[in-house]
């Protein structure tokens, strides 16, 4: 079946860019988007929770999970990890 859309410029090119980075024609991509987005409202896995290779480039995963590691807030709480405190009570 042949869906017509019209979609701002901009994002047609950002699209683009994410199919060229998959490895994918922009129409291969749209319908791969589209399977996943129906299997995940099913409650199927989706393609992303199976043991596939990330589409991302290695740079661009690891500047995503930088980012995403400097959002995460620093814990309040101090763990006293050292020799004494773990073996306190048992003898040592």
């Amino acid at each position: 079946m042949a869906i017509t859309l019209d979609l701002p410029a901009e994002t047609v090119r950002l699209l683009k860019e994410k199919a060229a980075r998959a490895g994918q024609t922009l129409e291969n991509y749209l319908q791969e988007l589209a399977k996943r987005d129906v299997l995940a409202a099913n409650g199927s896995p989706s393609v992303d929770s199976q043991a596939v290779p990330s589409a991302l480039p290695t740079e661009e995963w690891v500047a995503r999970w930088y980012a995403w590691a400097e959002r995460q807030l620093p814990r309040a709480v101090v763990l006293d990890d050292s020799r004494e405190s773990i073996y306190a009570g048992r003898g040592e």
